[in-house]
């Protein structure tokens, strides 16, 4: 297991390498589209773990800052599923005369150290991470031995 922290692209992310994964991968590409949501749909329940913790960590603020309201940055946490993993994702962006297209807010607020962040270790995306993982990586291997099982079975 390889954990990707403090990369360049702002992503977490834990990097499980599963006997048989590709094979089980394949298999549910070729299932029916309601098999790949139904798997998909637990993937998700497994992510909702880190990204209650995350949430339960994320500051919120007591007015409107740069056109956010209170809690935007915890509305804008949220797990995106794929059949075989789930990505972890922040999209709340903050707009500025300097930067009208917007800037990834959940970054700055993460890692700029005049907010109160730190470089390298994050305050609350990287932290809820690290806190909960443990129990999204048992979630997940508990969908992907189910849905093994399934396939092995001939469903």
């Amino acid at each position: 297991m390889a954990a990707n922290r403090g990369d360049r692209s702002g992503k977490a992310g834990v990097n499980v390498d599963i006997p048989g994964l590709k094979g089980l991968a394949k298999a549910i590409r070729e299932s029916g589209p309601e098999a790949r949501k139904a798997i998909r749909g637990r993937m998700k329940t497994a992510g909702r773990v880190v990204v209650a913790e995350i949430a339960r960590r994320t500051p919120v603020g007591r007015k409107s800052w740069k056109g956010h309201r209170p809690g935007t940055l915890q509305k804008a946490t949220s797990a995106r599923p794929g059949v075989t993993s789930v990505r972890i994702v922040n999209t709340a962006l903050a707009r500025s005369k300097k930067f009208p297209k917007g800037y990834r807010y959940g970054k700055r607020i993460e890692f700029d150290p005049a907010i109160g962040g730190t470089r390298y270790t994050g305050r609350y995306f990287y932290p809820g991470f690290a806190a909960k993982k443990g129990e999204a990586i048992a979630e997940i291997a508990k969908v992907l031995d189910d849905v093994g099982r399934a396939f092995a079975q001939g469903g």
